[in-house]
């Protein structure tokens, strides 16, 4: 048995499109057993939709390809067994947004308040993104940076909110 399989907190950040995290390609994760793990993935488009209301880019920050056909990390980790899981829709902060999150979890928060906190700081940043252009217009007119900016906000956690996962 592998050191990942015996382990029950996998933490992971880096570079990442749809098939790929922490310049990993996802299917090199298809046999890893995730049963009862605690995974926290900061890469970008970990957890991104197959379908989304935003414009799909062309290519990553890294300049990586944007191919929507690619499986997600952090959906292989839920069909893997993952209790709960961290991960974000597009452009990702990285470690810096995804350790208040596991430090809330080893505080004995549960996942629900620890992803409530991490909103709640990211909104009451000085420098966010205007709450009053977070949503995307009626008339689909668009916002300079606005995809950009609500980025910001795309971070998901899959699991229970009420479960004390550490």
């Amino acid at each position: 048995m592998s050191e990942l399989d015996q382990a029950t907190l996998l933490l992971m950040f880096g570079h990442g499109v749809p098939g790929m995290t922490c310049s990993l390609d996802v299917n090199l994760f298809d046999d890893v057993r995730m049963h009862d793990k605690i995974v926290l993935c900061g890469s970008c488009y970990s957890a991104t939709p197959l379908f989304s209301d935003f414009d799909k880019p062309s290519q990553g920050d890294d300049g990586s390809p944007i191919r929507n056909d690619r499986p997600r990390f952090a959906f292989r980790a839920i069909a893997n067994g993952a209790t709960v899981v961290y991960g974000h829709m597009r452009i990702n902060g990285g470690f810096p947004e995804m350790f208040p999150v596991l430090e809330a979890w080893m505080q004995g928060l549960t996942v629900g308040e620890a992803y409530q906190r991490q909103m709640n700081a990211l909104l009451d940043w000085p420098w966010s993104f205007p709450r009053d252009r977070l949503v995307v217009p009626a008339d689909g007119r668009r916002q300079p940076n606005a995809l950009r900016g609500r980025s910001e906000y795309l971070y998901v956690i899959i699991g229970d909110p009420a479960l004390v996962p550490l």
